[in-house]
């Protein structure tokens, strides 16, 4: 459960980086 967790959190947490990425 842990693992799928932390995968989720660091998806969520690339597709905010790629947002803000492209909005810049």
């Amino acid at each position: 459960v842990k693992s799928v967790v932390l995968h989720t959190l660091n998806k969520a947490r690339f597709t905010v980086a790629v947002e803000s990425f492209l909005k810049t």
